[in-house]
């Protein structure tokens, strides 16, 4: 079976949304460099994950995360999802959930967290990224 590199950057729309508003105060680089962090030293890219992983993860993590919204148990959300990240490797599937995440909870908060938890605890965004990401996604959804 073929892999495909994933490139969060360029492969995601939430992903091109995020790049375009970095790019605005930093290098690019430096963005993904924090994201790639999470790979092991001889890995130089995430994969797309099979279609199989993707229907698994994405049918029981929103009801799983929803579940730690609703109860207050936030760390388990983002140990979840750091898990996903670094054990599992799958940053295409952490990329839709912070997408679903990030356009129905408006939950700053969390929001922060799962961005930094994606950049591998590299950056720490202004208070600004979260409005300035949501209208460059909105730009990218409907360009």
């Amino acid at each position: 079976m073929a892999t495909y590199p994933f490139l969060p950057l360029k492969d995601h729309l939430l992903g091109i949304a995020m790049g375009k508003v970095w790019e605005e105060s930093d290098s690019l680089d430096v963005l993904n460099d924090s994201i790639i962090s999470h790979l092991p030293l001889n890995v130089t890219n995430f994969i797309c994950s099979n279609k199989g992983d993707k229907m698994l993860f994405l049918d029981l993590y929103p009801s799983k995360f929803r579940k730690y919204i609703e109860k207050d148990k936030l760390d388990l959300l983002y140990l979840d999802f750091e898990h996903l990240i670094k054990q599992n490797q799958k940053l295409d599937i952490a990329f839709d959930l912070l997408e679903w995440l990030f356009l129905g909870f408006e939950r700053n908060d969390i929001n922060f967290k799962l961005l930094n938890i994606i950049t591998n605890h590299k950056i720490n965004f202004k208070e600004d990224f979260l409005i300035k990401l949501k209208l460059s996604y909105e730009k990218e959804a409907t360009a």
